[in-house]
């Protein structure tokens, strides 16, 4: 199988009420029963077409699992520990649907691990001296979703998943995964 073909994928998240239920001792703390999924971008392996969806999560969610019908292979930044958690709990909570999938994790391929090794998407672009928009800063998002400017997180989503691409074809070029 063609581990290299298939959907990069990334989502960005706000709390359901306030910012207080997803704070611990002052340090944001995801928690995918008190946040939901404002917006979920997905680069296609095979063509290099970004689709986004925001708006209804359920719709946001509905959109997703159409979108990787065909497609096994599942990659992210972090995917394992944050995206897909996210896209599972909120689609059992939603009544969608999902489907079987195999997930790749950039971060931990990089790291040989799934440990604790700490690493940002945009510190690794920054490293591979790939284009990152400066204010390209997940932690914005609530802010941009309290102010209604929902094309601000479309684009970061969007930019995430196109970094990951250059990540991946990076990797790709030194061995580390194989086409």
């Amino acid at each position: 199988m063609n581990t290299y073909k298939g959907m990069i994928v990334d989502i960005e998240t706000v709390p359901i009420y306030s910012l207080n239920d997803v704070m611990s001792y002052g340090k944001y703390s995801p928690h995918p029963l008190k946040e939901k999924i404002v917006c979920l971008c997905t680069l296609d392996l095979d063509t290099g077409i970004v689709h986004s969806f925001s708006g209804d999560e359920k719709f946001i969610l509905e959109s997703f699992w159409e979108e990787v019908e065909n497609k096994n292979n599942l990659w992210g930044f972090n995917i394992e520990g944050f995206d897909m958690v996210y896209i599972r709990t909120r689609s059992l909570l939603h009544d969608v649907n999902i489907r079987n999938y195999r997930v790749y994790d950039i971060k931990h391929i990089i790291y040989h691990t799934t440990s604790m090794w700490k690493g940002k998407l945009q510190e690794f672009a920054k490293e591979l001296h790939l284009s990152v928009t400066e204010d390209n800063n997940g932690s914005n998002v609530y802010e941009h979703y309290k102010n209604n400017e929902l094309h601000k997180i479309i684009e970061h989503c969007e930019e995430d998943v196109k970094i990951c691409f250059e990540i991946i074809k990076k990797m790709k070029k030194v061995g580390m995964i194989d086409e």
